[in-house]
């Protein structure tokens, strides 16, 4: 059995794909140290010298990763050709770095995990294309199928069954799709006729930060009220125009805490002109931070919360922020329809509202208090939530993903360079 080589591929660097880039080198690298599976490791970054730095703060050394040159956006029109054209342009970066790669090390890549893979996506291209100007085998992370999710018009639907977003998975060297959704992982399979492996939506568990100023402030200003917070990167989309509607409303029972990087360009100038007004009255039954938060800051703000305000807009995806409520046993307020209500009603982790609905939202604060939220937590099944997004999870399906598709047996068939 000759030895392989596994790229873990990063084409973003932003948002949660630092974090995914961390527990997927971590989760391989126990695959090589517990298993017979046999491989080198390798990555491709658009920051190398950074991802550098985050692996060798988990302990991680010497880590090979190669820079990633990735395209930029305003180069393509938006339009179908430029769409394709945008996608297309990942590809063969992707395939010039991994020949450089290849040049050094003198074999083949046996397998290429993707794990930001909406970029390499775009309607109109097929796995033909792709297969033309990548030819080494590969899986990704598909992180937002919407299409899977939402209900569509007709047209689109019809559009979408000739040419799909995702039509790049179905060329031949793509060994599987990854998705951080269980709930349409079957009829994904299905519909793309490629394996499709559902991902646990890991928590980072870094030790909350016992200087972080913010919870300090809002257990001295809470006062003993139950205190509900919206964590994280504040876009619209995260529903902040409702919390900010029921912190305005001061429920007697709760104080409320809103911390992250807020995106303005989210919101049109009279929504920013709201959320600034909000802000500068200094509330007293609330609490902000609103710039970055690492992951040692956010995590000490969610111990300082007793619910976590999840309710997000058109949002039928996975959210990082559930799995960080269970980790701390911390209830959850999502919104009706989706992944994460399916999620927050399988296992009692808090309360399903209807999207966009602020009186909702003041209702519930309004009759919840705390011997409300004590007895809900007792039938709250945190742990399993926990176990089922665990890095030992992540462990397993990870090698059920490359002891079929990369790292043993002969089972890849290399397309021609």
């Amino acid at each position: 059995m000759s030895h392989k080589t596994i790229a873990l591929i990063d084409p973003v660097w932003g948002g949660h794909s630092p974090s995914y880039f961390v527990q997927y080198w971590a989760a391989l690298v126990c695959q090589q140290n517990e298993s017979e599976l046999d491989f080198t490791l390798i990555g491709f970054s658009p920051q190398p010298e950074q991802t550098r730095k985050l692996l060798a703060s988990r302990g991680v050394k010497d880590a090979r990763i190669f820079p990633l040159e990735t395209p930029l956006r305003s180069h393509y029109p938006h339009s179908r050709r430029g769409n394709v054209g945008f996608a297309l342009a990942h590809w063969k970066s992707l395939r010039k770095v991994v020949q450089q790669a290849e040049d050094e090390d003198r074999k083949p890549l046996s397998l290429a995990l993707i794990i930001w893979l909406e970029p390499f996506l775009a309607q109109f291209l097929t796995g033909t294309l792709v297969e033309r100007h990548f030819r080494r085998p590969w899986a990704g992370l598909y992180l937002h199928p919407f299409t899977f999710r939402i209900k569509q018009s007709r047209r689109l639907r019809l559009l979408e069954k000739i040419f799909p977003q995702y039509g790049a998975v179905q060329a031949r060297n793509c060994r599987a799709v990854l998705t951080l959704d269980e709930g349409i992982a079957a009829a994904m399979s299905r519909r793309i006729g490629k394996p499709v492996l559902a991902m646990p939506d890991v928590a980072d568990a870094s030790t909350p930060d016992p200087n972080f100023q913010l919870p300090h402030e809002v257990k001295k200003r809470a006062g003993g009220r139950l205190v509900c917070g919206l964590i994280g990167v504040l876009q619209k989309r995260k529903g902040i125009l409702s919390f900010i509607e029921a912190a305005k409303a001061k429920p007697p029972d709760w104080f409320f805490v809103i911390a992250g990087a807020l995106i303005k360009n989210d919101f049109t100038a009279e929504e920013l002109c709201l959320v600034k007004e909000f802000f500068d009255s200094q509330p007293q039954n609330c609490a902000a931070w609103l710039t970055h938060l690492d992951e040692a800051s956010l995590n000490a703000t969610v111990c300082a919360c007793d619910v976590l305000f999840a309710a997000y807009e058109t949002f039928p995806h996975s959210s990082t922020i559930l799995a960080k409520a269970a980790l701390y046993d911390k209830l959850a307020i999502v919104s009706q329809g989706f992944l994460m209500s399916e999620r927050v009603a399988r296992h009692n982790l808090g309360w399903i509202l209807p999207e966009s609905t602020p009186a909702a939202l003041l209702d519930l604060l309004t009759h919840t208090d705390r011997q409300v939220v004590q007895e809900k937590k007792i039938h709250a099944r945190f742990a399993d939530y926990t176990r089922e997004h665990s890095e030992a999870k992540l462990r397993s399906v990870m090698g059920q993903l490359i002891s079929k598709n990369g790292a043993t047996g002969d089972s890849l068939k290399h397309f021609p360079p």
